[in-house]
């Protein structure tokens, strides 16, 4: 039986889930590489020099949500995400909710100090047999982790002299359009959420960076993505009260998208395996609840010293 530390485990993709997750099986001794095919951490949570690209908002949406919140958000705490207590109204997944202001910066400084990361590795075929898993044909591991809205065409498990095809299914691989303002002098009491939509966006953030300075982080309706750049900006600006534009940027996200039924037949499927492990990633709050509360994700891993 090997020993934790030499058993080694891909996590795929470099989410804010992926990097908790990777983070968390580093810490319990287990060899760990984020394998991220973009050249930046983060996904739909990722950074840059002026903040967040994305609107970055960590809210209860149900019943089931809002019992674990508290517990959740403690949780969270331990992997360096810090919540700023500045509550506005936010559209959020189709809701307007309270939220606090969520800072995952050191989360991904955290991650990038701690664990192994192959940026721009994009994973086109896995492989199980009985004693490893081959990603693309080329990098081995003891196991794998696949998260909820991971894509990919192939996953294959030869056990003995049987070789299987798991399916993967999904929806489509949807593009959205999101963009980021900041503006001085913002007046947040005008600003309406009509069948929850401000102008062309359907998410909608706002965070004061200081007395007079406000970011705002949104996603463009589908119905507004094949518009010009042009009108997209005219149509956000009015439908905003503010003094001054400092600038809008826009920024493209590409993801994989699944229904809960498609989730739960990949869950199944994946289950078929003895490598290859699924993660629950639908939202951060589902991560924590299904993964740490509900169950033990090392217990995931057999041959593990416990």
């Amino acid at each position: 039986m090997k020993r934790r530390n030499e058993i080694s485990v891909a996590v795929l993709g470099s989410s804010a889930t992926s990097c908790m997750l990777a983070l968390y099986l580093k810490k319990n001794k287990f060899n760990v590489t984020i394998l991220e095919k973009e050249k930046n951490l983060g996904g739909a949570w990722s950074l840059d020099r002026y903040g967040p690209k994305f609107s970055n908002i960590i809210s209860p949406l149900n019943r089931s949500e809002k019992k674990f919140f508290l517990k959740s958000v403690n949780f969270l705490k331990k992997f360096k995400i810090k919540f700023i207590k500045n509550l506005s109204k936010s559209l959020y997944s189709k809701k307007v909710v309270d939220a606090s202001t969520s800072d995952l910066e050191d989360l991904f400084l955290l991650a990038k100090k701690k664990i192994k990361i192959k940026f721009k590795f994009k994973v086109n075929k896995i492989i199980e047999t009985n004693s490893r898993v081959l990603i693309n044909g080329k990098y081995s591991f003891d196991y794998v982790f696949f998260p909820s809205y991971f894509q990919i065409n192939e996953i294959l498990y030869r056990l003995e002299n049987n070789e299987k095809k798991i399916s993967t299914p999904y929806n489509r691989i949807n593009t959205a359009l999101h963009v980021r303002l900041f503006v001085n002098g913002l007046n947040k009491t005008k600003y309406k959420f009509n069948d929850l939509t401000i102008g062309p966006l359907d998410r909608f953030q706002i965070i004061d960076i200081n007395k007079s300075t406000s970011r705002i982080n949104g996603r463009v309706q589908r119905a507004w993505k094949t518009k010009s750049r042009k009108n997209i900006k005219k149509e956000i600006c009015k439908s905003l009260f503010f003094k001054k534009l400092i600038s809008l940027k826009f920024f493209k996200y590409k993801s994989c998208i699944r229904d809960n039924a498609q989730i739960k037949l990949l869950e199944r499927n994946l289950n078929k395996t003895r490598r290859v492990k699924y993660f629950e990633t639908r939202s951060i709050l589902d991560f924590v609840k299904y993964n740490f509360f509900k169950i033990k994700l090392k217990s995931k891993i057999k041959g593990a010293n416990d």
